[in-house]
C-alpha cells in the first residue's frame, strides 16, 4: 500500500496540473469560440446597419423622385388643361356669328380688326421712322441697319398676314373637340 499512497501522492500533482492545463485549454478554446461568435454577430449588426442605411438612403431618393415626378405630373395635367381650354374657347370663338350676341360682336370685330391694325400700324410706324431719319440726319450707317431691320419685319408681317388669309378657298376643320371655319 506505500507503493499506492507514494504513487498517489505523485501522481496526484501531475493530474492535477494536467487537469486545470486542460481546463485552460478548454476554456480558451471557447473563450476563442465565443469571440468569433461575437465577432460575427457584431459584423452581422454593422452589415444589417449598413444595409438599413443603404436602404434608407435610396428609399429617400426613390421619395425624391417621386415627389419629382408628381410634380412635373401635376404640371403636364395644368399645361394640358390650359392647351385643352385655348382649344375650346378657340373653337368657340370660330362658332360666333355676327348679329347673334353683343359679346359675339365684339369678340368678331376684334379678331377682323388685328391684320388692318398691325398692317396700319407697320406702315405708321416705318414711314415716319424713315422719313424723319432721311430729312434729319440723312442716310447713316446706323439709321440704314435700323430701317432695313424695320421694313424687312414690315414686309415679312404683311406677307405672313396676306399669305394666311383663307380668301375664296376657304377651308375648315372638325374633329368633334376643335372647330375651325
Amino acid at each position: 500500500m506505500a507503493v499506492l499512497e507514494i504513487f498517489s501522492i505523485i501522481a496526484s500533482p501531475i493530474i492535477g496540473i494536467v487537469g486545470g492545463a486542460l481546463q485552460r485549454k478548454h476554456e480558451r478554446d471557447i473563450y476563442r469560440e465565443d469571440t468569433k461568435r461575437i465577432s460575427a454577430k457584431y459584423d452581422h449588426e454593422e452589415k444589417v446597419y449598413a444595409f438599413e442605411m443603404e436602404r434608407a438612403a435610396l428609399q429617400g431618393a426613390l421619395d425624391a423622385q417621386e415627389g419629382e415626378r408628381d410634380i412635373a405630373l401635376a404640371d403636364m395635367e395644368g399645361s394640358l388643361d390650359v392647351f385643352k381650354a385655348g382649344i375650346k374657347a378657340e373653337s368657340d370663338l370660330s362658332k360666333i356669328v355676327w348679329g347673334k350676341s353683343k359679346l359675339g360682336d365684339i369678340a368678331n370685330f376684334m379678331r377682323a380688326i388685328i391684320r388692318p391694325s398691325i398692317t396700319i400700324y407697320l406702315t405708321a410706324i416705318v414711314s415716319v421712322y424713315a422719313g424723319y431719319s432721311l430729312l434729319t440726319v440723312g442716310l447713316t450707317d446706323e439709321n440704314r441697319y435700323l430701317m432695313l431691320a424695320m421694313v424687312s419685319s414690315f414686309e415679312m408681317t404683311l406677307a405672313f398676314w396676306f399669305a394666311s388669309r383663307s380668301g375664296h378657298n376657304k377651308s375648315s376643320f372638325n374633329d368633334g373637340t376643335y372647330s375651325r371655319n
